[in-house]
């Protein structure tokens, strides 16, 4: 008993000499912005792939998902080579564009995978220069919790309404009431687009997430619907609700 107490009288507490940091990531979309200003003539693959290598710099845990929620499992890009040997046709796994045909922008939807919040990828180094010498800016998307879904079109006549202005007004109208619910409904407008058998007309879209895409088309369809009265913004239009489930 003796000679084992006086081995662990010996034994001394030795401070770690390395230090181990668990990385856990999570999950962020967001969109990528073009300033209205701006033009360029390089090609979208060759943004895509400057854009994601910088990203990579940011973050050496961080990867790009895939774009498409139904497809979760779709290969991602985690490091730099994988990047350098994308193509088009896997670059539209990552990368969701605002148009069709986007020859030279890359302005779009973009879903990735980070050990670090949001607002710090932004302001790395590499990243914002990216963003400040090619005229683009990061929004983050409505809902990263839940899939956001298009419900309907707003028939509209001016290219010039500001949607961040008008999603504002329709948020403070005192009709955006929604007593089942714990909390309003996301939602986010976008101008697009709606193709018909012979033609396409520009509107503009409502998302909404896909658990209170109900309660948002009935809350759209009572406030816009041609009759009148007093409209958010002051901006008249009729809403056309889509096929959704």
């Amino acid at each position: 008993m003796e000679s084992g107490n006086e081995s662990i009288d010996m034994m001394q507490y030795k401070a770690p000499t390395s230090r181990y940091i668990l990385k856990i990531n999570q999950n962020h979309r967001f969109n990528l912005i073009r300033s209205h200003n701006s033009d360029t003539s390089t090609p979208t693959l060759q943004l895509f792939k400057m854009f994601a290598t910088a990203l990579q710099d940011s973050d050496q845990f961080l990867s790009l998902l895939s774009v498409n929620i139904t497809k979760p499992l779709l290969p991602s890009l985690s490091n730099k080579i994988q990047i350098a040997t994308t193509d088009n046709n896997k670059m539209q796994i990552h990368f969701k564009s605002y148009f069709n045909r986007q020859m030279y922008s890359l302005s779009g939807f973009f879903h990735i995978s980070s050990s670090l919040p949001l607002d710090e990828i932004i302001t790395a180094p590499k990243v914002y220069k990216w963003l400040e010498s090619n005229h683009y800016s990061i929004k983050p998307s409505p809902s990263n919790a839940d899939k956001m879904v298009q419900i309907g079109a707003l028939c509209f006549s001016s290219d010039l309404i500001y949607r961040e202005d008008l999603k504002l007004a329709i948020q403070e109208h005192p009709s955006w009431v929604f007593l089942t619910l714990s909390q309003p409904p996301i939602i986010h407008l976008t101008k697009g687009n709606f193709k018909g058998p012979i033609k396409s007309t520009k509107m503009m879209f409502v998302c909404c997430e896909k658990s209170k895409q109900l309660h948002a088309a009935e809350f759209f369809s009572n406030l816009y619907d041609g009759t009148a009265k007093e409209y958010p913004n002051g901006i008249m239009m009729l809403f056309i609700p889509l096929n959704y489930v």
